[in-house]
């Protein structure tokens, strides 16, 4: 259990690194006024990817502190859970949302994706870096 809890709050490292080459490649593409490339299609599934690959791994961690085994910390488990499932939602909303409306639109998502990332980890820690 502790070898999961670990991966997962070294993943974010990961995922924060995505989501700023994300979001410059969509500011980049916004401000030039790009047409959609490969590469947007891409960086929006590999966001999408890690950060599901975030929640999954976080599912075993959650089912700890609720049964206990962990510490119990349940208003802020189920806190967490809620947010993840949101960010999962948002950040799988950006490449078909970026096809139909453009980057303007993934990029308010894949924003509104982060502040609530920052948020969940600031609920369960205390902060990002810890």
């Amino acid at each position: 259990m502790l070898l999961l809890q670990t991966i997962h709050g070294h993943w974010r490292w990961i995922l924060a690194l995505v989501a700023i080459l994300l979001v410059v490649k969509y500011t980049l593409s916004l401000i030039q006024k790009s047409r959609y490339e490969g590469i947007d299609l891409t960086l929006g599934r590999v966001y999408a990817g890690v950060i599901t690959a975030q929640f999954v791994l976080g599912v075993p961690n959650v089912i700890g502190k609720l049964t206990g085994a962990t510490g119990v910390m349940y208003r802020q488990a189920w806190e967490h859970v809620f947010t993840g499932v949101i960010i999962t939602a948002l950040a799988h909303m950006i490449v078909p949302m970026t096809r139909k409306r453009g980057y303007l639109v993934g990029l308010i998502l894949a924003v509104l994706s982060l502040a609530l990332m920052f948020l969940n980890v600031a609920t369960v820690r205390g902060g990002w870096i810890y």
